[in-house]
């Protein structure tokens, strides 16, 4: 079960109870029961309101993604790709993707994203996701280890996580391979 199904589950289990039910038998609560302590009741009642808005969210979230389309709109050219400024010093994807926006002649909504990159870079086998200590994280494999793709753990406003960087050798993978991946995933192609 994900963690939206739990949710789900435990809300629906909170209303049997608020509703005077077992949740599981579906018999009548006694009232001498703490379940039908009106007290009870009212934070059962509250804790209900709060999951359904986290559902409601991230139901939400998941369906900006879903309706999202497969094929994006990204458009660059081969003599673009050549101005793309390389840097020494290991980059996120999202400088990657930003330095790629900034060369090409898109408007802000046919933006290349970094979820298109790390997608693409799944598929190509240099990334994978795992699930970490801090969630699901997006980590490199041996193919990206060698590509020069880092993983690194860093602290930000006193939470964890893994950051993944990229070499200039990375950033190169990434722009000589780009074209191809937008032959496969774009809905424009220019050449």
């Amino acid at each position: 079960m994900s963690k939206l199904d739990n949710l789900k589950k435990a809300k629906q289990i909170i209303q049997n109870i608020t509703r005077g039910q077992h949740p599981y038998t579906g018999e009548a609560i006694k009232p001498n029961e703490v379940c039908a302590d009106e007290r009870v009741i009212q934070w059962f009642n509250f804790v209900e309101e709060e999951l359904g808005a986290i559902i409601e969210r991230n139901e939400r979230f998941h369906d900006r993604f879903a309706e999202r389309p497969s094929r994006i709109a990204f458009i660059v050219t081969h003599n673009q790709l050549e101005k793309f400024e390389y840097s020494d010093k290991p980059i996120s994807i999202t400088e990657v993707t930003r330095r790629l926006n900034e060369i090409s002649d898109n408007s802000s909504e046919n933006e290349l994203l970094p979820i298109n990159v790390n997608s693409w870079l799944i598929s190509d086998g240099v990334l994978a996701e795992e699930d970490t200590q801090y969630g699901k994280m997006k980590v490199p494999t041996e193919k990206g280890k060698q590509l020069g793709i880092y993983s690194q753990e860093r602290t930000f406003d006193g939470k964890s996580y893994i950051s993944v960087t990229y070499s200039a050798e990375a950033q190169r993978y990434i722009v000589n391979h780009v074209l191809d991946y937008l032959s496969k995933f774009s809905s424009k192609i220019r050449k």
